[in-house]
């Protein structure tokens, strides 16, 4: 393994920049926070070595084990089965060296290589997960007859049923509806054999998405139809969530009728009005806006209605909120979403609401409201945030030039955020974006002003995930650190030292 990074390497580059502050937090736990993004950033650059050694390194010994497994998935990607097969070694827990070997299973098949992804489930004690995974990979690669011998393998069922819904949408991808179908049916059949009640109308509801896509409602609906006599049984405050979702299902299958009828059965007001609010977005998706409205309206009723004794989930109830506030803006009640969005007692779901308001109103055409929507977040990090997600969405309506407009608004908009490491955050999006958008003279600029600013974040570990952030843009781009970025970085490290 590599030594540590030295102060001349680290003056050098930004990831080695990062590494060498991570190494020198004094905090375990702080180290460890450092070191997890940091081990990402260099198995993205495959450097193996470097990862594995950090990730040797840090003191819990769950997160170790974990980050080792990355380490292992990487090694098998890129053809060093030899050095994935030593850290599996490493790897001491016996559930996480199962999950390393499983991984290894899973990437070898990923790439294709069958035989020796089976060889390895063979030698695992609980291998379903492995082999349908196998199998999944062994359909996308159009061995189908080979993926159908191998989920004989996987002994759970909610496992099995799980790969083949993957299967059949592989099936669906590739023009062979029919196929797919027929693996859901299969699917279907399998359902009854899924031990646990709570994994088999789980699977029930899977079934039912699958078939909608495949674009069969009636056996969505004879799926969903099967979890919700399961779901009535149910026992607890679990009973109305999976009631809720069984609901949404019906009314996505087409059943109107069948969605009211499971709908009549959630007793717990906050769930009703979550399932009422996934009616309304479905009333959105068929352009039924007065059927949309009345729905949100109705969920709006039913929350509110709830009295102090009924709540069985605060935080579930205020997020509710916050979804009905941003689906009255899809259905163009802009003044109701606002409202609704600005009386939630959680300063985070009041931002959340009125980003997703701004971003639905410039999707919908209405500028003007959409900015009103920004202008009421209560922070400049916020209403810079707003501006990158309403300058996404304008891309996504092809309105390339407004797009830029507002990054280059956020740019502009950037200084005034107070928290250092939110700044350092925004520049790096900022700089992604002007990539994204052909602008390659502006995303330098941005990458620049943003490693400017590492050196006022407080905390080597906060300052090492800025650089890690930062250097995937640099490699990514092809920058090239000029004096000046090397300039700041012996800073970086003056101040760790110090």
């Amino acid at each position: 393994m590599p030594e540590e990074i030295s102060i001349e390497a680290a003056g050098e580059n930004l990831i080695s920049c990062a590494v060498f502050l991570a190494d020198n937090i004094k905090s375990g736990e702080a180290r460890a926070a450092a070191l997890t993004p940091l081990i990402e950033r260099l198995l993205g650059k495959s450097d193996v070595d470097l990862a594995a050694l950090y990730a040797d390194n840090i003191g819990d010994p769950f997160l170790r084990d974990r980050m080792l497994i990355r380490v292992v998935a990487k090694c098998v990607e890129i053809g060093d089965d030899e050095y994935a097969r030593q850290l599996v070694d490493a790897i001491d827990e016996d559930r996480a060296r199962a999950t390393a070997l499983e991984t290894f299973a899973l990437q070898k098949s990923a790439k294709g290589e069958f035989d020796e992804a089976i060889r390895v489930a063979e030698d695992l004690e609980h291998s379903s997960e492995a082999f349908a995974g196998i199998a999944v990979n062994l359909a996308a690669k159009g061995e189908e007859s080979r993926a159908l011998e191998t989920l004989q393998n996987v002994d759970f069922f909610s496992s099995r049923v799980d790969a083949m819904v993957e299967i059949a949408g592989i099936y669906d991808r590739t023009g062979k509806n029919a196929e797919a179908v027929a693996m859901l049916e299969k699917a279907l059949a399998e359902c009854t054999e899924i031990e646990f009640e709570e994994d088999r109308i789980r699977a029930y509801l899977q079934l039912g998405s699958a078939f909608v896509d495949s674009g069969r409602k009636d056996l969505a609906i004879e799926a969903l139809e099967k979890g919700r006599v399961l779901a009535e049984a149910i026992e607890g405050g679990h009973r109305d969530n999976v009631l809720a979702n069984i609901a949404v299902g019906f009314l996505l299958a087409g059943s109107v009728d069948l969605a009211d009828r499971a709908l009549d059965l959630v007793a717990d007001k906050t769930q009703l009005a979550s399932a009422l609010v996934g009616f309304s977005k479905i009333y959105v998706d068929d352009e039924d806006v007065e059927e949309a409205t009345e729905a949100v309206e109705e969920a709006l009723a039913i929350l509110k209605s709830q009295g102090d004794k009924e709540i069985r989930d605060s935080k579930a109830r205020f997020n509710v909120f916050k979804e009905i506030s941003i689906q009255f803006a899809r259905v163009g009640k802009f003044e109701r979403a606002m409202e609704i969005a600005q009386q939630s007692p959680d300063p985070a779901l009041v931002k959340n609401a009125l980003v997703n308001i701004a971003q639905v109103m410039i999707l919908r055409g209405e500028d003007e409201l959409a900015r009103q929507a920004m202008n009421a977040l209560p922070g400049e990090a916020e209403r810079v945030a707003a501006l990158l997600t309403s300058s996404d969405a304008k891309n996504s309506l092809g309105l390339k030039e407004e797009a830029v407009a507002y990054v280059d608004e956020a740019e502009q908009l950037v200084d005034s955020v107070p928290q250092q490491i939110m700044r350092a955050e925004i520049l790096t999006e900022i700089a992604k974006r002007y990539e994204f958008y052909g602008e390659s003279e502006k995303a330098r600029a941005a990458a620049s002003h943003c490693l400017e600013s590492v050196p006022d974040i407080l905390g080597g570990g906060n300052r090492a995930a800025a650089l890690c952030d930062l250097s995937e843009v640099y490699d990514k781009n092809g920058y090239e650190v000029s004096a000046e970025d090397k300039e700041v970085l012996e800073n970086v490290i003056k101040l760790t030292l110090a």
